[in-house]
């Protein structure tokens, strides 16, 4: 009878294991059930790869949100002062402070690292305006948001906030049903077109202080 309970409880918790699509609900039943479990970062061993790209969740309305990997994994110390881990995006019960480590213009790029001005001058790069002046929050709202990469807006409307809507009408753009970044890069490119045929732009996390 013993043995049956214990199989018919481990059962239950790999149903419910299962269940949990999201990685934070994953580690919280593994960690309740389980000892030895490793760090949330580590859990599930992902690839860099898979560490550096922004991680699709349903949110209650049932809306794909996108992730900053680093607010995802509740690395807040990486960011802000006196920042306290947690286990899922969200988690209204840390108190982490708003006071970031270093002011805003110095602070993305101290982990990407390939976007600087310095790295685009070594490389003869040309740069997005507003990521020439680190303006970063201009386009990307730090945490999350419904839109891919972090975008305050789908990416074709945020290009067409700043840039001329005549620009789709010249020889370059004929029956244009793509978004923007379909040919160009956001960042970084090798002259003003950032064409990304010409240029592939490397948008990992290069350095986490």
């Amino acid at each position: 009878m013993k043995l049956f309970s214990l199989y018919t409880i481990g059962l239950i918790t790999l149903f419910f294991f299962q269940a949990a699509c999201d990685k934070p609900t994953r580690y919280k039943i593994a960690t309740t059930v389980f000892t030895g479990v490793p760090p949330y970062e580590e859990f599930e061993m992902e690839s860099p790869e898979q560490d550096t790209q922004e991680k699709e969740k349903k949110d209650q309305t049932g809306k794909l949100e996108f992730f900053h990997p680093l607010y995802e994994a509740g690395k807040c110390d990486k960011c802000h002062k006196n920042a306290a881990p947690y286990l899922s995006p969200g988690d209204e019960t840390v108190n982490t402070s708003t006071e970031l480590l270093r002011p805003i213009d110095k602070l993305c790029v101290s982990c990407h690292t390939q976007l600087t001005p310095r790295n685009a001058i070594r490389n003869n790069l040309w740069m997005h305006n507003p990521v020439a002046r680190s303006r970063c929050m201009d386009c990307h709202e730090p945490h999350q948001s419904k839109n891919m990469s972090v975008l305050k807006q789908p990416e074709s409307e945020l290009c067409l906030s700043c840039h001329d809507t005549q620009l789709l009408e010249n020889e370059n753009h004929p029956d244009i049903n793509d978004t923007c970044g379909s040919c160009h890069n956001s960042h970084i490119g090798i002259n003003k077109f950032l064409l990304s045929r010409e240029h592939a732009e490397n948008l990992e996390i290069i350095n986490i202080p």
